[in-house]
This record gives C-alpha cells, sequence and structure tokens, in this order.
C-alpha cells in the first residue's frame, strides 16, 4: 500500500473507532488472496478497544459453501454493528474478491479500502492510538491526621489522552511483609464514582521516595519508569492487596530503642474505674512481646496522676516503679502498681504530665545507660499548664512546662515520644497528644502491637504498604 492510502485507512479508521459507542462494534470484513476474515472491533467494560477474529472462508475452502451464501453470512454479522469496513489485499478477480462486490450491492454501507501489506499490524497501530474514553488513575495512599492511612486515587490522565503521554510521580513505596508494593491502575468515567481494575502490577522496590515516570503505551496500559527493577503482574487478588493496609501507618524507620520509658496514668473517671486496667494491659501486652527478644532494651516504669491542690498537703513527685530493668522487672511492677487501684480524677482536667516529664528527665541525667530513649505515655489527660488559664485550669504547683521539658528531652537525649490515648478519635485526634507524639497515635481499645513497637523503635522489619503513599510538597 502506497504510504497516502495507508494513512488515509488508518485515519478513517481511528475515527470509527474514537466514535465507537460502548455496547456496538466496529465490523471489518478482511479479504485476502483466498481467505476472508471478518474483524469486530469493541470496547470492553473499561473502555479500552479489543478485537475478535472470526475466519468467514478457510484457505482451502472456497468450494465449501456458495459466494452468496457468504455475503449473507457476513451481513447477518453484521446487521448491529456501528460501521463497516472491508479491507482487500487480493488480486481482482479472485472469489473472495467477488465476495466484496456481493457486499458493494447489499445496500448496507461501507467503506473499503486496499490494504497488501499486513491488515493486522496496522489495526494494531491503530486501536494503540486510540484515545482514552476513561480517566486513568493510580491506587494511592494518604496519611489520616491520626496517623491512619486510606485509599485515595492519584490522576495520571485524562479522558482524551493518548499513547506517548507521561505524568511525574513522586511516591513514598513501604517494603515488607506480607508482600511488596504494587502500583494498580483503575480506569473510571467522568463524572463517575465507580473505578475499574485494569492491572496490577509490582516488583522489588526499596522502601523510600522514588520518582516514577507513568506512560500512556496503549489504552489498557501504563508503563511505569524510574523504579530500580523491572515490574511484572502481580498474582494477589484485589481482596488480597486491600487486606494488606494496616490499621495505622508505621512510621520510617527510627533508630533501635534501648532505653524504654513507660509512664500510665493513674487518674480515671469515677464512672470507669475499670480504665486503669485497661491503660496497664496495654503496657503489659508490649513488655510481653519483649521479654524473650535477646535484645531486648531496658525498661524503666512510673505512674502519675492528677495534682491536688490540697491546703497542707505537699505534692509529691510521680513514683518510679522500676529504672533501667529488664522486660520481666517491669511486668511484675505493673502488677504492683494495679494492685494500688486508680485514683478519681479531680475536676481539673489535666494530669502531671509536665511532671512525669521532669523525674524521666532528672532519672536521665544521672543514669550512664546508653543508646535511644523513647518515652511511651499511656493515659487521656493534657499536662497541667505553667500558668494560670483564662479557662480557669489551675497550673502545676511546681510551675513547670511540659513543652520546655520534652524539647531538653529531645534535643539534649535524643529522646523519642509515642503514646496511647484512651479516646482516639482519628479523623480528630486529641491536639496536645498530637503535638507531643513523634509519629501516629494509638487508641486505647485496639493497638496494632507491630505498628506500635515501629512506632517506639522497637521493631527490626517494618511491614509494608499494599499500594505507594503519594508525596506532596
Amino acid at each position: 500500500m502506497a504510504e497516502p492510502e495507508r494513512g488515509l485507512l488508518r485515519e478513517a479508521l481511528g475515527e470509527a473507532v474514537a466514535r465507537l459507542p460502548d455496547g456496538r462494534d466496529l465490523a471489518v470484513v478482511q479479504i485476502g488472496k483466498s481467505e476472508i476474515f471478518l474483524w469486530k472491533v469493541y470496547r470492553d467494560s473499561l473502555g479500552v478497544p479489543r478485537t475478535k477474529r472470526r475466519t468467514v472462508l478457510p484457505a482451502a475452502g472456497e468450494a465449501c459453501q456458495p459466494l452468496e451464501g457468504i455475503v449473507y453470512d457476513i451481513l447477518d454479522n453484521v446487521r448491529e454493528s456501528h460501521a463497516l469496513f472491508a479491507v482487500e489485499d487480493s488480486a481482482r478477480g479472485s472469489a473472495p474478491w467477488k465476495v466484496l462486490d456481493g457486499l458493494r450491492g447489499s445496500g448496507r454501507a461501507l467503506r473499503d479500502f486496499v490494504c497488501p501489506a499486513p491488515f493486522v499490524d496496522l489495526l494494531r497501530e491503530v486501536l494503540a492510538e486510540d484515545p482514552l474514553t476513561r480517566m486513568y488513575e493510580l491506587v494511592t495512599l494518604r496519611r489520616t491526621p491520626g496517623g491512619g492511612a486510606e485509599m485515595q486515587t492519584t490522576p495520571l490522565f485524562p479522558v482524551g489522552a493518548q499513547r506517548g503521554e507521561t505524568t511525574p510521580l513522586t511516591l513514598r513505596f513501604v517494603s515488607g511483609p506480607p508482600g511488596p508494593p504494587a502500583l494498580a491502575l483503575v480506569a473510571s468515567a467522568q463524572h463517575a464514582q465507580a473505578f475499574g481494575l485494569l492491572s496490577v502490577l509490582s516488583g522489588p522496590v526499596e522502601s523510600g521516595v522514588h520518582t516514577v515516570t507513568a506512560e500512556l503505551v496503549r489504552p489498557g496500559r501504563v508503563r511505569f519508569e524510574g523504579l530500580p527493577a523491572p515490574l511484572a503482574e502481580d498474582p494477589r487478588s484485589w481482596n488480597e492487596l486491600v487486606s494488606c493496609l494496616p490499621e495505622r501507618l508505621e512510621p520510617a524507620a527510627r533508630p533501635r530503642t534501648e532505653h524504654l520509658v513507660c509512664a500510665v496514668e493513674t487518674s480515671v473517671p469515677a464512672a470507669d474505674p475499670e480504665r486503669l486496667k485497661e491503660r496497664i494491659a496495654r503496657v503489659r501486652q508490649l513488655l510481653a512481646g519483649l521479654a524473650d527478644a535477646p535484645d531486648a532494651p531496658r525498661v524503666s516504669l512510673l505512674s502519675y496522676g492528677s495534682h491536688r491542690f490540697a491546703w497542707g498537703v505537699p505534692e509529691q513527685e510521680p513514683p518510679v516503679w522500676c529504672w533501667e530493668g529488664g522486660p520481666e522487672d517491669a511486668l511484675e511492677r505493673l502488677d504492683r502498681l494495679a494492685a494500688r487501684g486508680p485514683q478519681t480524677q479531680t475536676p481539673q482536667r489535666a494530669a502531671e504530665v509536665e511532671c512525669a516529664l521532669a523525674v524521666i528527665g532528672d532519672r536521665l541525667e544521672r543514669s550512664d545507660g546508653t543508646g535511644r530513649t523513647t518515652l511511651l505515655f499511656v493515659g487521656e489527660r493534657p499536662p497541667f499548664p505553667r500558668r494560670n488559664q483564662v479557662s480557669g485550669l489551675l497550673p502545676c504547683p511546681r510551675r513547670r512546662d511540659w513543652r520546655l521539658l520534652a524539647d531538653d528531652l529531645r534535643e539534649r537525649r535524643g529522646a523519642g515520644f509515642a503514646a496511647i490515648c484512651d479516646d482516639h478519635d482519628e479523623e480528630d485526634p486529641p491536639e496536645f497528644w498530637t503535638e507531643f507524639s513523634d509519629g501516629p497515635l494509638f487508641g486505647l481499645d485496639a493497638v496494632d502491637l507491630g505498628a506500635l513497637r515501629a512506632a517506639l523503635g522497637l521493631s527490626t522489619s517494618a511491614r509494608g504498604l499494599p499500594f505507594p503513599l503519594v508525596e506532596t510538597e
């Protein structure tokens, strides 16, 4: 085929495919020297153009059926087709060519072209250049205010995009068990909330931020460049991938914690005297998992309640139950703390967080221990302020400032901070505990121990995320 005529056929087929509505097909009768094929071009449920080919006249079967019957068979099969093309690569006078005469005389709208070059190659090119009829998006994760993760989609290519177009992405991958992070491509119609899964690719990717370029290869296929290893089809089902999404995001890798300080609030609401047992149970769960570890950290335990502001009664510092012992020592002292029972909360809506920080700082100053220290506070109420508040909340009797104490521990001791809150709402996390903690907050009702250990710097193998996180400025 001369290049101009080939161009005309590509243009005509391209326009017809682009206008092809959902639920209809485009029929192409390919007439060869001794055989005839009937092609059907259609869009699948995700708008991707697909083809089916049927042999109407086999190469060795010219006498198997009268030519009139072949013409009738073709017309019957294209009755509902949106458009009809004929592409001939045979010499005039052959039996297949005579079928074309029958189609022309049938009254059915027909566009025919001569195509001596392989028609299948031309058709493949036309479908690859077809503009998208659906938006293409990548399944990603975003951090919630409370330290959780939720799925979202990140736009890649709009309706009308064509092959060769690219979109840059900055993605954070978190690799680890139970499987590698996946790049899941979905398609959606404009103004529709439903998504259809196009492909899921995965491969060995190191944890960290990667700059990735998404390139539209053809409708239904996107190539991702910029990763250290090639990607392959992921064998996991969609449900398997989604089930790997943790309730909370583990923080980025932290230095190994050599000294864990657990501070438990003992003041509880009068209507809920069992609250202290729940707090202690969470600490016990954590320490029980460390008891048999060969590299278990040193553990310290203290408790704190509410200032009494009782006239003539001196304030006591928060008691230290054990300091830099083993997990077994701390577990034994937890039992003693539980046996002592709770302190009923005072009307003051605060607890001795600031005094607990002061005690910890003083102990660390006199300690010979080495390595990183991480503080885990378990409770509900925020610290007492340094000065009088408009709200009527009384200041700490010792006028301690929790921010100054926490900043000193961070800067001079390199300490880390984490918290388990009684009433933790991911969508509206407590303001103080959000500022206090270095990473995600944890709720008292259900603690993801793997994520908690990672937040405390006690986990050597972080759990992976099934999809990448989008990095924003």
